[in-house]
């Protein structure tokens, strides 16, 4: 499996609205482009050790999970084809202004 995981930061104000956006466009347009799952996490506001960095809550992690690195690759050539994969990317930056994004691909280990 390959997991392919970013987080973001948003302002405040735009929270509500990114998590409804995410709802009702991003999960269906992930899916509609190949990944077998996509999830949105909000950070949970408890600290369980001294040396933990509390999380911003203003913070969030999406995650889209794939079957093989070449379903990734096939999914993100797809996505940088098209107008309106650019278009839905896009609104990150420009309608909702993230900010400090980290991206990571992982892959499953037995």
């Amino acid at each position: 499996m390959i997991l392919a995981e970013w987080s973001c930061e948003l302002p405040e104000r735009l929270l509500d609205d990114f998590f409804q956006f995410a709802e009702q466009k991003l999960k269906p347009f992930y899916e509609s482009y190949g990944c077998k799952r996509y999830a949105l996490f909000i950070p949970v506001e408890k600290r369980y050790f001294a040396y933990q960095i509390e999380a911003k809550k203003t913070k969030y992690t999406e995650q889209i999970l794939f079957s093989t690195i070449e379903d990734f690759e096939r999914f993100l050539e797809r996505v940088r084809r098209d107008p309106h994969a650019k278009e839905m990317t896009d609104s990150y930056r420009k309608k909702f202004r993230v900010k400090s994004v980290s991206f990571k691909t992982l892959t499953q280990k037995v």
